[in-house]
């Protein structure tokens, strides 16, 4: 029997796609109040995902001769003019919509 022209009928399973747009790691950006006339340079450190529509940051920046390091929602976080924002997120396979 020829299987060349057999037909694969293995169930395809769907695919969901879950992201949102943040700074990565590493990424170059200002923290402080929207409306901060000197906004304070800073690194991103680590990138929270809560749903697709709440991120926060932990970044750190020096303070004089201190490290400091915080968690900040993102409209606290203002992206470096070098530092675009990313798409993150999940591909899931055969699950439903959370």
């Amino acid at each position: 029997m020829d299987d060349s022209h057999s037909v694969d009928t293995t169930p395809q399973l769907p695919t969901l796609h879950m992201g949102v747009n943040a700074l990565a790691p590493g990424s170059a950006c200002l923290i402080g109040p929207l409306k901060e006339t000197c906004p304070i340079p800073a690194t991103v450190v680590a990138v929270c995902l809560y749903d697709s529509e709440r991120v926060s940051y932990q970044v750190a920046w020096w303070d004089g001769r201190s490290r400091r390091c915080e968690w900040l929602e993102s409209c606290e976080v203002k992206p470096a003019k070098n530092s675009p924002l990313k798409t993150v997120g999940f591909r899931l396979q055969g699950g439903t919509e959370p």
